[in-house]
């Protein structure tokens, strides 16, 4: 199995403790990677979030929304985390809910 640099920043935020208590039910974790202005790295900011439901033992998996590229796609779908219909279908199969925003 391949773990990714975002995977493995999210295990560490959520062993680390780094959450922050928001509105709803549940934990948010949000893990940034800026912009790098050196040739061949990173060369747009990108935020990612990751809803984890209150109560679940286990994470039996991850929703992922991916909404596409694109300055217009990123705005629309920078919020898929803190909507309630993601979470509701998350909670119901005891799964955590992510996304990533590119920063433009």
């Amino acid at each position: 199995m391949k773990i990714t640099r975002f995977s493995l920043a999210l295990i560490a935020a959520c062993v680390l403790g780094i959450t922050e208590r928001a509105r709803g039910v549940g934990q948010y974790v949000n893990v940034d990677y800026p912009a790098s202005t050196h040739a061949g790295e990173l060369q747009i900011a990108v935020t990612y979030t990751l809803w984890i439901p209150d109560g679940v033992k286990t994470i039996r998996g991850v929703i992922v929304h991916q909404h596409g590229a694109g300055t217009t796609a990123s705005e629309a779908g920078a919020t898929a985390a803190y909507d309630l219909h993601w979470q509701a279908l998350a909670k119901k199969w005891d799964c955590a809910c992510s996304v990533h925003a590119t920063m433009f």
